[in-house]
Formats: structure tokens, sequence, C-alpha cells
């Protein structure tokens, strides 16, 4: 059996798990490397902002959820994604990221601190956009 059969089985039967992300989607909120706790959810309990793990052709993903839930599919994108959000049927939700380890400190996904902080990111993150044309835009003075 492989990884994923192995992690879908575990989330089915009820298991949290931990394992190691790869690939750079969901930086700077989960970096390449960095070990992800998630845990089985019901997807009537997810919520916008909450980052879920889900199954892909390629195997499974975890992204945030922007939009969708409440019977409708999700809408999901890794936060260092630009590109439109992907839709994920309910029937391909595996579980929800509670946590991820930086710097051997636990990083809690999924509370109010959580989501204000990634609310933060994205701010700055807009802000940062917002401003780059004007910035390099105009001749620099003499």
């Amino acid at each position: 059996m492989d990884f994923d059969g192995v992690l879908l089985d575990l989330l089915a039967a009820g298991y949290g798990v931990r394992f190691q992300a790869r690939g750079k989607s969901m930086a700077p909120s989960i970096r390449d490397g960095e070990a992800v706790t998630v845990v089985p959810v019901k997807p009537e309990a997810v919520r916008r902002w909450d980052v879920i793990l889900y199954s892909t052709v390629f195997g499974a993903a975890a992204h945030r959820v922007v939009g969708g839930g409440h019977g409708a599919p999700f809408q999901v994108r890794g936060d260092a994604s630009g590109s439109e959000p992907e839709t994920v049927e309910a029937s391909r939700l595996l579980g929800t990221v509670v946590s991820v380890e930086r710097n051997g400190r636990r990083v809690p996904f999924g509370t109010p601190g959580a989501r204000l902080r990634h609310a933060i990111l994205r701010l700055g993150n807009a802000a940062a956009e917002a401003v780059r044309p004007l910035v390099f835009s105009q001749p620099v003075a003499r």
C-alpha cells in the first residue's frame, strides 16, 4: 500500500496523522519539509479559511478553503498561488490541518488566532501587490 492509501485508511478510521509536507503552494503558512498534523473532519464542520487535505489524481493535497461548503463543493487554493480556486467535492475531503511544526514549535491552524494571523498575512500580501506597480514604475527623483 502506498502513502496515500495508508493516509486515507488512517483518517477514515478516525486517526490523526502527522507527515512531512512537500511543495511550496501553501507557503508561508506551510513550508516545504515541515511536519503537518491532519485530523478527520466532516464536510459540514469545514469553515472558510480552514486548510483541508483532499485527494487528487496526483495524491493528497492541502490547500485553503476560500469558498463553497454548506452542501456545495469547496473552493480551495494554495496560499502562494494566484491561480483560480480548484473545486473539491466533499467526497474527496480527507481531513483538516490542525497544526504545523516550525522550528521545533507547534503552530496551530483553525483557531481564531490562526485565522487572524492568516488574514493579516493576506492583507499584507495584498497591500504589497497594490503598491508594487507604484514603487517600481515611478522614476527615481534625482
